[in-house]
C-alpha cells in the first residue's frame, strides 16, 4: 500500500490500523491474522519510505471461507472494500511473487512498464498518459505509478549583496540552518562512565514550521541579529522524491497486476494501446518487464524444448517399432491428449502458463506409453498367428485395457495432491497437475476407441497394397 508522498509516520500508522480493522470486520471467516510493516523493512538492502507499507494477510483454510472459495475473487473483494480509503494505491500479490518482481524490475507488480528518457518532466507527463491508458484495458488492475514528484521542499536562495552589507558569509547561514533543523553538537555530558553529546536544535513542533526558517536570526559582523528572510528568498515547492537511472538514462516505473485474464493477452492489449496513443521521440523508449518478461523468456524456451521433446518421442518410437506406420499410429495420441489438457484448463478456469506447458510435455510422454502398450500387443498377436484384424483388436483390447487404465490412473492419482493443493506454490502446481490429470483421463478414453480403429484401417491398407 502506497500513501501520498510525504505522509508522516503517524498518518501511516493510523491508515494501517483502519485498514486492518476494516478487513478483519468484513472478512472474519477468511482472515486469521494481519501484520503491517511500515517504511524500511528488516532487510537493509530493501528500503521503503514511510508512506509505503506491506500488509501481510494470513488466510484461514478455505473450508472456513464463506464469501468465496477463490483466492483471486477474495483479492477483488479486498480491493473493493479498501476503495473507501481515498488517496491510497494498492497492489495485491503473493509474498514471494512480489519479492521476485521487485528484485527483477524494481516494482512489486505482475507487469512493469519502464519509461526511459533524458527529461524528468517529459517522463512524468508521458507516464501519466500511459497510466490512464492502462486503466482502460480489461484485466489490468492495481495500476501503480512511480511517484517521482510530490515531495515538499523548501528552497533558500541567498541574496549575496545583502549578505555582504551585513558581513555575513554563506557558511555562517548554512551552519545556522543545520543547527536549527538538523542539530549540532554543543558539548558533552558525563554520567559516571557514560558520555553523551549535547545536541542543540529547535524543538520538534518548531522544526515543522516553515516560518521558523524566515525568523531564524543570523549574527552580523557587528554582532546584531538579522532575520534570515532579509538575507534570502525562501520558497516552498514540490520536488522529486526519487530519480531512477538505468541504461544511462532517467527511468520511471509504472506497474499493474493482471486479474481475470491471461497475462500475455493483457500485456499485448496494453502495448497496442500505448503504441497507438503515445508518441515518443528517439530519445525515449518503453520496455515491459516483471512477470511478463519471465513469461516471454520461458515461452521462447518452451518453443524450442517442446518440438525437441516431440521429435525425441517420435525417434524413440521409430527405433522401437522400426517402421513409420506404427510410429505415426502411436503418435496420434499426442493431439488427443493435448485436447484433453486444454479442456481441463477450461473446466478449472485456468489460463495457460509455463507450468501448464511443462505439464503438456509430461502428458505427452504418458499418453504415448498407452499407445505403445496397445500397438505393440496388437503386433505381437499378429506374429503369434492371429491374422483376423478384428479378432486381433478384440483380444488385444481385452488383454491390455487393464494395463492401460492402470498406467493412466497411477499417473493421474500421483498428480492429484498437486491439483488440489492450496499451500505455498499452489499457483504453480495446480496448472501442471490439472493438464496431466485431465489430459490423461480424456485422452485415454478417446485412445481406447480411436487407436484400435486407426490400427485396423492402416493395417488393411497395408495388406491390400
Amino acid at each position: 500500500m502506497n500513501l501520498p508522498i510525504g505522509t508522516p509516520l503517524t498518518e501511516s500508522i493510523s491508515q494501517s490500523t483502519n485498514i486492518q480493522n476494516l478487513l478483519l470486520k468484513e472478512f472474519p471467516d477468511e482472515i486469521e491474522l494481519i501484520v503491517s510493516k511500515i517504511g524500511t523493512s528488516e532487510v537493509k538492502v530493501d528500503p521503503l519510505p514511510l508512506e509505503s507499507q506491506e500488509i501481510s494477510v494470513v488466510l484461514k483454510e478455505k473450508k472456513y471461507w464463506t464469501k468465496t472459495k477463490s483466492q483471486e475473487e477474495l483479492a477483488v473483494m479486498f480491493n473493493e472494500a479498501m476503495k473507501q480509503f481515498p488517496g491510497i494505491i494498492l497492489s495485491i500479490q503473493q509474498p514471494i511473487e512480489s519479492r521476485v518482481n521487485d528484485m527483477m524490475s524494481g516494482a512489486r507488480t505482475d507487469v512493469v512498464v519502464q519509461l526511459y528518457g533524458p527529461d524528468l518532466d517529459t517522463l512524468v507527463d508521458k507516464g501519466n498518459k500511459i497510466i490512464q491508458l492502462i486503466k482502460t484495458v480489461n484485466g489490468a488492475v492495481d495500476v501503480q505509478e512511480n511517484k517521482v514528484f510530490g515531495l515538499p521542499q523548501i528552497n533558500i536562495e541567498y541574496d549575496r549583496k545583502t549578505m555582504a552589507l551585513y558581513g555575513i558569509k554563506v557558511q555562517q547561514i548554512n551552519n545556522a540552518i543545520q543547527t536549527a533543523f538538523g542539530g549540532a553538537t554543543a558539548g558533552v555530558i558525563y554520567e559516571n562512565d557514560k558520555r553523551f553529546d549535547l545536541t542543540l536544535r529547535l524543538v520538534g513542533e518548531e522544526r515543522i514550521k516553515p516560518e521558523n526558517i524566515e525568523n531564524l536570526m543570523i549574527e552580523s559582523q557587528n554582532g546584531y541579529p538579522v532575520p534570515l528572510k532579509e538575507l534570502a528568498e525562501i520558497k516552498e515547492s514540490i520536488g522529486p522524491s526519487e530519480i531512477g537511472h538505468e541504461k544511462l538514462k532517467r527511468r520511471v516505473n509504472l506497474g499493474f497486476n493482471v486479474r481475470g485474464r491471461d497475462l500475455e493477452s493483457v500485456v499485448n492489449d496494453v502495448i497496442a494501446t500505448v503504441d497507438k496513443n503515445v508518441s515518443l521521440s528517439s530519445d525515449y523508449e518503453i520496455s515491459y518487464g516483471g512477470e511478463f518478461e519471465n513469461f516471454r523468456r520461458a515461452k521462447s524456451t518452451l518453443s524450442i524444448v517442446v518440438p525437441i521433446a516431440l521429435l525425441i518421442i517420435f525417434g524413440i518410437l521409430y527405433l522401437t517399432f522400426g517402421n513409420i506406420k506404427d510410429s505415426l499410429l502411436i503418435y496420434s495420441v499426442v493431439p488427443l491428449s493435448a485436447v484433453g489438457g486444454v479442456l481441463s484448463l477450461i473446466v478449472r478456469d485456468m489460463n495457460f502458463s509455463i507450468s501448464a506447458g511443462v505439464g503438456f510435455i509430461a502428458l505427452f510422454g504418458v499418453a504415448v506409453l498407452n499407445g505403445i502398450l496397445l500397438i505393440s500387443h496388437f503386433n505381437e498377436l499378429g506374429k503369434n498367428g492371429v491374422s483376423d484384424l478384428h479378432e486381433r483388436v478384440k483380444q488385444g483390447m481385452n488383454e491390455r485395457i487393464r494395463p492401460v487404465l492402470m498406467t493412466t490412473l497411477v499417473a493421474a492419482l500421483g498428480f492429484m495432491p498437486m491439483a488440489l493443493s492450496t499451500s505455498v506454490g499452489a499457483e504453480v502446481q495446480k496448472p501442471l497437475a490439472s493438464v496431466v490429470i485431465g489430459g490423461l483421463l480424456i485422452s485415454t478414453s478417446i485412445t481406447l476407441f480411436v487407436l484400435p480403429v486407426l490400427y485396423t484401417l492402416f493395417t488393411k491398407k497395408e495388406k491390400v497394397s
